[in-house]
């Protein structure tokens, strides 16, 4: 593994490298994974930031029985799909984290999560118990409450640190019926909901009225695909306040990184 910096002159070489191979219909490297770090001043200076969940786990909520309504989806990309009813999980496979996320971007958080987040007063979402079968599973999943936020185009989102993904895709697969199938994935919705690709800058959102009391928020543009379980998921964004309840109540699993307002 090469662990490299943008500033460092190898890595325009190795982006150079790379579209020459791929002219040639060759790959130069297999993956690229973009690292950020931040000393503990800095997490505490940032006004808003950027969550997730270091586990993920499968199966998603679609293979264990919960309904999405895909008539009201985009009809080029397929965001916001409107789940109906209860979130379905398997309880066995949760991690056992205050926060996961399953491979469907079905991000949930645990019971010791929502009762800390109620004792400290904290604003932006109401929670809902996710299932597992019959019965309650001990985690809940976000109903947001406030509008959600624009980002900016200071955002950078593509592929990977060296190439952008293209606007679409066409692929086949073949259905239980043994038929082959034929697709189309947007990774740039012409609607502009897909912000499109991973996310290679730190997030930066538009100022909004919302920001100001609200703990937790939800980005209105899109990261991820439409393909198979895999749907279209918002950016997570925090208060310092609500970092600081996480590390009061020592909840685990959970990412920070530093976001801005612009």
């Amino acid at each position: 593994m090469l662990r490299i910096s943008p500033s460092d002159p190898l890595f325009d070489e190795i982006k150079d490298l790379d579209f020459r191979f791929r002219k040639s219909g060759d790959l130069f490297y297999l993956s690229a994974q973009n690292i950020r770090t931040y000393s503990k001043t800095e997490l505490e200076a940032a006004k808003i930031l950027q969550f997730y969940a270091k586990s993920v786990f499968e199966p998603c909520g679609e293979d264990c029985g919960t309904v999405y309504d895909e008539s009201i989806a985009c009809e080029f990309c397929g965001a916001y799909a409107k789940q109906v009813g209860p979130l379905r999980l398997k309880r066995s496979s949760i991690p056992k984290k205050d926060i996961a996320c399953s491979i469907g971007d079905e991000m949930i958080f645990s019971q010791r999560f929502v009762d800390a987040f109620e004792k400290n007063n904290l604003k932006g979402a109401i929670f809902e118990q996710v299932l597992s079968g019959k019965n309650q599973s001990g985690f809940c999943q976000i109903v947001p409450n406030i509008k959600p936020l624009n980002v900016s185009s200071e955002t950078i989102v593509k592929a990977d640190v060296f190439n952008d993904f293209p606007k679409y895709e066409d692929y086949t697969w073949v259905d239980n019926f043994n038929k082959q199938r034929a697709g189309r994935v947007y990774y740039h919705c012409p609607k502009g909901h897909l912000l499109g690709g991973n996310l290679i800058s730190e997030v930066f959102v538009e100022n909004d009225e919302n920001l100001a009391g609200n703990d937790l928020l939800l980005t209105k543009q899109l990261l991820g695909i439409r393909r198979g379980v895999f749907r279209p998921y918002p950016i997570h964004l925090c208060s310092q306040q609500f970092r600081q309840m996480v590390l009061k109540e020592s909840l685990s699993g959970f990412v920070f990184q530093v976001a801005h307002i612009v």
